[in-house]
């Protein structure tokens, strides 16, 4: 006969198991998301991710709908799993460890539940003023974001661009997507050569929110975004004080290590 202790220590033992699967993946305890790992996601994005990265890994990665800042969102966790890194969003309110969508098992299918659910919550908002801070220009590097909001009223317009590499005469090599590509289902777009125009200059609830920005590491999600280190609102100073063209000119500057003739 069947013991009631047999009976409850495997009932145990398969809560146990079966909870070890119920996160969207689980991460090593060891390791958080700090410097190190914030370069090996800029080589990774300069090396490996192209505008057809999630097409290129079939179904059911092919069939998400990414606008500008989806992208972003869905790369980071993409990477995180990868790795097995913790992720972590809105002041850590969303991680990879959330169980909302248990009761899918196949672990891709489940990661891209993961991504529809980052897509259709989370945004170039979101972006700017919880997962995001500024660094100095000096320190940008692939994996980083440019973002700008323009209009007034209510009628505003919000876009990320994702820094996959800086060229040697100092312009950026994009990624991005539209809210009309990602309806239509498209891949990212790219532009190989690029500089930006609108300077991060916004006021109010939005004044040094914009422009260039990283990713908060793990433990720091919660923390406001002078107090994670290197944090540096240098660039809002300088927008400030110079005219849109001339700020990116000194940010050219700054990056461009190949003296262009005449």
């Amino acid at each position: 006969m069947i013991s009631k202790r047999f009976i409850f220590t495997a009932l145990f033992s398969f809560c146990l198991s079966s909870s070890s699967f119920a996160a969207v993946w689980q991460h090593d305890e060891s390791r958080v998301w700090d410097e190190s790992w914030q370069k090996a996601y800029a080589n990774w994005v300069t090396t490996k991710v192209g505008p057809t990265f999630f097409k290129d890994l079939g179904e059911p990665y092919a069939s998400l709908k990414m606008d500008c800042a989806d992208a972003h969102y869905s790369l980071m966790a993409y990477f995180a799993r990868a790795n097995k890194l913790p992720f972590k969003v809105n002041r850590g309110n969303t991680t990879n460890l959330t169980t909302r969508f248990d009761h899918v098992e196949d672990l891709d299918e489940r990661f891209a539940r993961f991504s529809k659910f980052l897509s259709a919550n989370y945004g170039t908002e979101s972006l700017a003023h919880r997962d995001t801070f500024p660094m100095a220009i000096k320190d940008i590097q692939s994996g980083d974001l440019f973002m700008y909001k323009v209009g007034s009223s209510g009628n505003y317009t919000r876009h990320t661009y994702i820094i996959k590499n800086i060229n040697p005469d100092g312009t950026f090599d994009v990624l991005y997507s539209t809210q009309a590509n990602a309806a239509a289902g498209g891949p990212l777009k790219r532009k190989k050569q690029y500089m930006f125009k609108k300077s991060p200059t916004n006021r109010g609830v939005d004044y040094q929110r914009w422009g260039f920005r990283r990713a908060k590491p793990s433990e720091h999600v919660a923390d406001d975004q002078e107090d994670i280190e290197g944090s540096d609102l240098e660039q809002y100073d300088l927008a400030d004080s110079m005219s849109a063209n001339k700020f990116f000119k000194h940010v050219k500057s700054v990056h461009q290590t190949l003296a262009e003739s005449p």
